[in-house]
Formats: structure tokens, C-alpha cells, sequence
């Protein structure tokens, strides 16, 4: 791909993201922001703090899944380091790009003597798993589309698990068993993102069963689609304004759109704060490793 088509692809990402965002917000103007943000009461504010503490320290999976990859490439690096490095870069996912984060890691990796093209290889797989990982939760979203007594919930789920846990095995007996464990660490913590959002539609009332399914694991699954799908559009800073549009699409008629822009709101909120909450912890255990007490 010559420089030139990089760059458009950047651009043209970096605009739809502009426009999801300036859609996003015309819809919060047109339902009110302030409305949304007054129907939470306090003890609702404690439990979303809470839940961005989690996704937080849910994100230390992420860096144990770095760390496993790492070890797949036969580079032995301590724990703490690992964690300390994956959420000083994470953080720069929010610069439009949505590279800098790998950047990051490369750049923090070579300053400790750690061999360029390893490193590189490390970002290769990440991106491939934690994409692949994601991928696989199209499967709980197959009741939305595919209407037949064959096709629910619970055949999906299987389908879903049975997928990752053949994958796990192959990860395992053909290539390298810490390839495998990453790939479980990405299932896990986007799950927990999942069910993290999923827990924001209960707070606004919302029911699961709607004309007699349940909607449960396909709103979780329709979140990691949506993150996933803004993870892979060039230019989009963290998927800003294409994961809610993603999400405006799979869920309409499923959620009112009232609630899911205010749980969209409060789910970016919980996101980014969690994000610096893991920030602040590996900046945290920086200063511990310079002190020696690590």
C-alpha cells in the first residue's frame, strides 16, 4: 500500500469518526444531555464509579495477555514491567490514529534493550487475537438476524464456546501454548467489557425479554462488535463516533433509543475513566520499580 492510500484510508476514518460524533451528539441534543445525566441518582453515580473502577483493572488482563505474547516470542520480561508499559501506552489509544498505543509499546520496549522486530511481531499478534477474539462474538448476535427455532440464544452461546475452546486447543498444540492463554485473556476481558455495558441497559430498566427472547448475550455481543469494528477503522481515536453508531444500529428496536444514548454516555464515561484509572496504576508501579521496591 503506497503512503498516499494510507493516508486517505487515515482520513476517511478520521472523518466518519467526526461525523459519528457529530450525530451522536445531535442525538443527545434532540433528548436532552442534561435530562440524562439528572436521571441517575446518587447511588447510581457510586455504582457506575465502581463499574469504571473495574473495567480499570479488568484492563490488567490486557497487559497479562501482552505479557503472555511476549513470552510466546521468547522474551522474558518481568510482570510488573508488562503491566506498567501496556497501560502507560494504552492511554494514547485517544490520539487519532489509533496506532499509538502499539507505537508506544515498540518505543518503551526498545528503550529497555528489547530486540525492535520481536516487539513488532508482539503488536502483530495482539492485533490479530484480541480482532479474532472479537469477531467470534458475531456469533451471539445470530438470533438478531437469523430468525428460526434452530437459531437462539443458547445455540449461539454454545457455537460461541465452542468456537473459542477449539481455537484454544489449536493456539495450544500447533503454535505455542502462552498464544493460547492470550487468546483466553482477550475472551475474558471482552466479556467483562460486554457485561459491563450489558449491566448499564439493566440500570435504565430495561428488560431482556422482549416478543420472548432474551436479548441478554446479544447486547453484550452487539458492544464487542461495535468496539471491535471501531478498533479496526484507521483514523477513529479509541472508536470514537463509530462504536455508537455501530451501537445506535444493532440495538435499535432492541433498547429504546433514549436509554441506549444515555447508556452509550455513561458507557464511554466508564471507558475512559477506566482507562485512567489503569493509567495511573502503571504510572504507579513506575515509580515503584525506579524506587527498587519492585
Amino acid at each position: 500500500m503506497t503512503p498516499f492510500s494510507k493516508c486517505t484510508i487515515n482520513y476517511i476514518g478520521t472523518v466518519l469518526a467526526i461525523l459519528g460524533v457529530i450525530f451522536i451528539l445531535l442525538k443527545f441534543y434532540n433528548y436532552g444531555i442534561e435530562d440524562i445525566f439528572s436521571a441517575y441518582s446518587i447511588s447510581d453515580w457510586i455504582i457506575i464509579s465502581g463499574l469504571a473502577l473495574l473495567y480499570g483493572l479488568a484492563s490488567i488482563i490486557l497487559a497479562l495477555a501482552w505479557w503472555y505474547i511476549l513470552f510466546g516470542l521468547g522474551i522474558k520480561v518481568d510482570f510488573y514491567w508488562a503491566v506498567k508499559t501496556y497501560a502507560i501506552s494504552q492511554i494514547t489509544k485517544y490520539v487519532p490514529g489509533n496506532i499509538f498505543q502499539f507505537v508506544g509499546r515498540q518505543a518503551l520496549g526498545m528503550a529497555k534493550g528489547l530486540p525492535g522486530w520481536s516487539l513488532a511481531k508482539s503488536s502483530i499478534w495482539e492485533i490479530g487475537l484480541i480482532a479474532f477474539s472479537g469477531s467470534l462474538f458475531c456469533l451471539l448476535l445470530l438470533p438478531l438476524f437469523i430468525y428460526s427455532v434452530y437459531v437462539n440464544t443458547e445455540t449461539s452461546f454454545i457455537m460461541f464456546f465452542s468456537v473459542v475452546f477449539i481455537f484454544s486447543i489449536f493456539l495450544w498444540r500447533m503454535m505455542n501454548f502462552y498464544y493460547a492463554k492470550a487468546f483466553c485473556c482477550y475472551i475474558i476481558f471482552l466479556s467483562i467489557s460486554g457485561l459491563l455495558f450489558t449491566t448499564l441497559i439493566f440500570m435504565q430498566g430495561e428488560l431482556f425479554y422482549l416478543d420472548g427472547r432474551n436479548y441478554f448475550l446479544i447486547i453484550c455481543g452487539s458492544y464487542v462488535i461495535s468496539w471491535l469494528i471501531g478498533l479496526v477503522t484507521p483514523g477513529s481515536p479509541a472508536g470514537v463516533g463509530i462504536r455508537e453508531l455501530v451501537l445506535l444500529f444493532l440495538l435499535k428496536g432492541v433498547v429504546q433509543e433514549s436509554d441506549l444514548l444515555a447508556v452509550i454516555l455513561i458507557g464511554r464515561l466508564i471507558t475512559v475513566s477506566g482507562d485512567v484509572v489503569f493509567y495511573i496504576l502503571g504510572f504507579i508501579l513506575g515509580l515503584r520499580n525506579r524506587d527498587g521496591i519492585i
